[in-house]
């Protein structure tokens, strides 16, 4: 983070300093925390940042993926290889990649705020080939205990499964020509602004194995 340019506060004496600042920050933080849901105050003004995670704990982001290409790897039994329905089970039982998209405010939400975004986020994935689509919503849906984000995924395994589901192709053979597939991931909510998408493009490369 880039340093505060110096001001005024840079002449007061040591003492006085870290009591005037503890004052400032418990102060901002006591008028955020009474802000209503869609209220008009610029100091109440929810902002978001939107990024691909997937895996989130302990406070950060485990599992980033930079821009809009997610890349995965595995090696998946021959056995497991032979139509989309084995396959895909085995993405979701065995080699579990979840794509998600990490959501971080600006501030802390008040208490009415958390419970506005509890009640109303709704996260869904949109699993694109060509001109053939699917929705689903998410099974995956984290708020922080402090208001801090949420982070909203699913399951690739699930999502490959109900797509060749749903287009009659769950007993055909995995081609590699099926990939890169487009994913979009939507989140809405009742919170003034907090809506939005993120798009990617998914590539799974796999070799099998006996």
């Amino acid at each position: 983070m880039k340093p505060e340019p110096l001001s005024i506060f840079s002449r007061l004496s040591p003492l006085f300093i870290p009591g005037f600042v503890l004052f400032i920050v418990l102060g901002c933080a006591e008028r955020r925390a009474d802000c209503p849901p869609n209220s008009p105050d610029s100091s109440c003004r929810l902002e978001f940042s939107a990024y691909f995670c997937d895996d989130y704990a302990g406070g950060r982001c485990l599992e980033k993926q930079d821009g809009n290409v997610i890349t995965y790897s595995l090696l998946i039994p021959r056995a497991r290889a032979g139509s989309w329905r084995d396959f895909s089970n085995y993405v979701y039982f065995h080699s579990r990649q979840t794509p998600g998209l990490r959501v971080d405010f600006n501030r802390p939400l008040s208490p009415r705020e958390k419970e506005s975004l509890r009640s109303s986020l709704k996260c869904s994935y949109r699993l694109r080939k060509n001109k053939r689509m699917i929705e689903i919503p998410v099974k995956g849906r984290r708020l922080d205990a402090k208001g801090g984000g949420f982070w909203c995924f699913d399951y690739l395994g699930e999502a490959l499964h109900r797509y060749h589901e749903k287009y009659g192709s769950l007993e055909s053979s995995p081609e590699k020509s099926f990939f890169p597939v487009h994913l979009r991931i939507v989140f809405r909510s009742a919170l003034h602004k907090i809506n939005g998408e993120r798009n990617a493009r998914i590539f799974l490369n796999w070799k099998e194995k006996k």
